[in-house]
């Protein structure tokens, strides 16, 4: 690709991050999420991927304005047939190693430690389209623009829902009677409590256990690998989609780095320097926190699937590769397989 099509291109992604009062990750908190990049937009398309992101941006937009004041009852999706599908899987109180301190670690990893949680549950899987879909019908609320005539794409119905920023997955986590998780929350469930693991099934990514680096092309079924389970038989916590955690991204306890480090990235573009191409800045925002997405995506690196990696986002922003899963407080009856450990 030609360096004036790269500096178009730049221009494109930064101007319709722009356009939804978001931004597209160009620029990581840490050095080694380069490759992570492939998530943030393809640099290939020319004028047509400019003219689409604009249109999808628009479309987001649109959708964020709809449902900053929309009004839920909690909890009154508790019964409806395709939530009671979703099952949780109990987790009772316990202590387990939450970071990173290792050659693979981000600065926001570290430090690891040991951080001991109250019982809580966790569904089994992503939301799915059909779930989603269950919740738009019985509450009115907007649905993503990726959908056409109310619905999702066909054959997706067992997929996660996608194209859902924040506030999207926290409502439907409330209507049903749920929240989102914490990190501290999602990574026990990923990790399990007897070791440091990378990924869900130990140490080493295994491609018949998770959906990540392009190895599909797209999202698959939210129980296409069951091999793949974490100790606890939560399924799809590694690729697949990035999943949305309730909690502002914020240092871990003992962590050096700078609090302002930690502050939201805001960028502008200046058409006035020598030639004419445009330079992308970057500004901090005092006390803005992003959002924290977990797990990675069958668009990311197999580092961006490790059960550790954390990806500070906009909670406005929402992408096809971007979904997210619901949490509880309280232990219900556990299952038998509920505790399983997988085969590393």
């Amino acid at each position: 690709m030609s360096l004036n099509k790269r500096v178009k291109v730049l221009v494109a992604t930064v101007l319709g991050a722009v356009l939804v009062g978001s931004v597209v990750h160009v620029f990581m908190l840490a050095h080694k999420r380069i490759d992570t990049l492939k998530d943030k937009g393809s640099a290939e398309g020319g004028q047509t991927q400019w003219t689409t992101n604009v249109r999808a941006n628009e479309a987001l937009e649109q959708n964020a304005q709809r449902v900053s004041t929309y009004q839920l009852v909690p909890g009154s999706g508790v019964e409806d047939p395709e939530i009671t599908r979703i099952p949780m899987v109990a987790i009772p109180e316990g202590t387990f190693w939450m970071g990173e301190d290792g050659p693979l670690a981000n600065d926001d990893e570290k430090p690891a430690a040991q951080i001991q949680l109250h019982a809580y549950n966790i569904d089994i899987w992503p939301v799915t389209n059909r779930a989603y879909r269950a919740f738009i019908v019985a509450t009115g609320y907007p649905y993503p623009p990726n959908w056409k005539n109310g619905t999702y794409p066909e054959g997706s119905a067992n997929q996660p829902a996608t194209f859902v920023n924040w506030k999207n997955a926290s409502d439907f986590c409330v209507w049903a009677g749920k929240r989102l998780p914490t990190e501290a929350e999602w990574e026990r469930a990923a990790r399990g409590d007897q070791d440091r693991r990378v990924y869900p099934w130990g140490d080493t990514w295994d491609r018949q256990r998770g959906n990540a680096d392009y190895q599909v092309g797209h999202q698959t079924d939210v129980d296409a690998y069951p091999e793949g389970a974490s100790p606890w038989g939560v399924l799809d916590m590694s690729g697949n989609v990035w999943e949305w955690c309730g909690n502002d991204h914020y240092p871990y306890e003992g962590n050096t780095q700078p609090i302002q480090d930690y502050d939201a990235n805001f960028y502008s573009l200046d058409f006035s320097t020598p030639g004419g191409i445009a330079v992308a800045e970057v500004h901090k925002a005092q006390g803005v926190r992003y959002k924290v997405l977990r797990g990675g995506s069958w668009k990311s690196s197999i580092l961006s699937a490790r059960v550790s990696q954390r990806n500070p986002t906009f909670p406005k922003y929402a992408s096809d590769f971007m979904g997210f899963r619901c949490a509880s407080d309280g232990v219900p009856e556990v299952p038998e397989s509920a505790h399983k450990e997988s085969n590393p």
